[in-house]
């Protein structure tokens, strides 16, 4: 073999090994660190300075392998059963749903109640669209996210039959032929209201409120499965569940107040390799968004684009219930963002609407639009 091919080889295996990856806390840091499973706890380590434990209650998500194609937003294909335990494995070969167990995994080999499956999914689909919620209806979601509502009908020449009442019956390809189904819905979900989920290299999903980590992974129990044993060379990410944190990309906002001339005060910009997700909002212009109930921090980066004149400078303001809460120094394109961490109580108890607004610190010209970088509100 020759030596640049065993230094390229020796080069990922260094990466593999050295479990390279990302920490964001629900105090706002957002770091890449080295972390590992150890003496009973997740270690992060910074490339200058000691490892350090992180306090599991106060994890927003933690990746622990940042490399070898693991995505934490993506469902590859496998099982998703009705407590929201998810296994990744083969699905296509799946033609017969009569057995009372499966077996699914390709590492480790979980045995699966047949009746304990909600939806089986035939390729990656995004996780929202595989997890979301259907009122306890029946069908196929499709590649594209759409659900088709019906009843199954069993498997017939390597495809899924699904009866409609409105299209009559029709039949989909578990790959990428004519007609493909993404996932088969069979049963109503029924998630546990757990604190955490963890999530394997090949991207199985794992509810659970007490997490046991031990010297060589992690320990849960599971309504379904009993007791499961995630080895940490599989461990790709630990993370709150969703009941603790909600983005404010995924959620619509209950007024857009644009300023004279504008029409589209309000982006949002989609995740790239070298930047969060972010909503971009113009000058003059105000975000308004209904709080969830039990969620009392926003929590996100601001800043100023580069293409904006650094002679340009702006204040980003957050208003409660209408009433100015937060407003931040100018800011221009040359600064760096800037972290910000609201609480989103008033005097009066919790607050019901939050405001968002870039507000202009000196003259501009044009439609200059503000940057927040990743927000997200927070239940701890």
């Amino acid at each position: 073999m020759k030596l640049k091919s065993v230094l390229c080889i020796l080069f990922l295996w260094s990466l593999v090994a050295c479990n390279a990856g990302n920490v964001q806390l629900f105090t706002g840091e957002n770091y890449d660190a080295k972390v590992s499973v150890e003496n009973g706890g997740i270690v992060a380590g910074r490339e200058k300075g000691g490892g350090s434990r992180l306090d599991l209650n106060n994890i927003l998500e933690v990746t622990i392998t940042k490399y070898g194609g693991f995505s934490a937003d993506t469902c590859p294909s496998g099982v998703l059963l009705v407590n929201g335990t998810f296994i990744a494995g083969d699905t296509v070969r799946l033609t017969s749903l009569d057995e009372p167990f499966l077996k699914m995994g390709s590492k480790t080999q979980y045995q699966i109640p047949m009746a304990s499956i909600a939806r089986i999914v035939y390729k990656g689909l995004p996780a929202d669209k595989a997890f979301q919620p259907l009122s306890s209806r029946t069908g196929a979601i499709l590649p594209n996210g759409d659900f088709f509502v019906g009843i199954f009908d069993g498997f017939k020449d390597k495809t899924v039959a699904i009866n409609s009442d409105f299209f009559g019956p029709q039949r989909f390809t578990p790959n990428q032929g004519k007609n493909p189904i993404g996932a088969l819905v069979l049963r109503d979900l029924q998630p546990l209201s757990a604190r955490y989920v963890i999530i394997t290299r090949e991207g199985s999903r794992f509810l659970t409120d007490d997490p046991h980590i031990e010297g060589d992974g992690i320990s849960l129990h599971d309504s379904i499965l009993g007791q499961v044993k995630i080895p940490r060379e599989e461990l790709g990410a630990f993370r709150a569940t969703s009941n603790r944190y909600q983005y404010l990309s995924k959620l619509k906002p209950s007024a857009v107040e644009a300023p004279p001339g504008v029409t589209d005060a309000m982006r949002i910009q989609p995740p790239s390799p070298t930047e969060a997700q972010t909503l971009l909002t113009a000058a003059n212009a105000s975000v308004s968004y209904t709080i969830p109930p039990g969620f009392s921090i926003l929590l996100c980066h601001v800043a100023v684009p580069k293409e904006v004149p650094p002679t340009m400078r702006f204040s980003f303001a957050v208003y409660l219930d209408g009433k100015p809460n937060f407003r931040s120094p100018p800011i221009g394109s040359g600064d760096l963002p800037q972290p910000l961490r609201i609480s989103l109580s008033t005097i009066g108890g919790p607050a019901k609407v939050l405001k968002l607004r870039m507000e202009p610190a000196t003259k501009f010209v044009g439609v200059p639009f503000g940057k927040w970088i990743d927000p997200v509100l927070l239940r701890p």
